[in-house]
């Protein structure tokens, strides 16, 4: 998210970038200014998975959370999940998380629990 000068704030999307590369989509060449009040105080969040499919039995492997106060980080944490399953290889070359890194890892419950 960036703010403008006149105080609009322009939205980056990227969409679908899937493991192996089959398929991606992104906002590139900048952001356009979307008309909204910004709050004081945002969360940013971000995940990796082993994948797209829910339905298929992917999980997440990261969660990160970054709160923003204006253009201040006031807090930031992030998570390595154990999915209980293996990381597919093309999805670990996408976020660079391997098995090793989420063995012993709380799984998802224990952390949102």
């Amino acid at each position: 998210m960036h703010q403008f000068d006149d105080g609009s704030v322009g939205l980056g999307v990227a969409v679908g970038v899937e493991a192996g590369g089959q398929r991606s989509r992104s906002l590139r060449g900048g952001v356009e200014p979307v008309d909204f009040d910004v709050p004081d105080v945002v969360a940013c969040i971000d995940t990796e998975t082993t994948g797209f499919s829910p339905e298929a039995g992917d999980k997440l492997v990261t969660i990160g959370v970054v709160i923003l106060r204006g253009q201040d980080i006031v807090a930031e944490r992030e998570w390595l999940v154990n999915p209980g399953r293996s990381i597919p290889r093309d999805a670990s070359q996408v976020h660079g998380i391997y098995d090793r890194h989420v063995a012993g890892k709380p799984r998802f419950p224990e952390i949102a629990g």
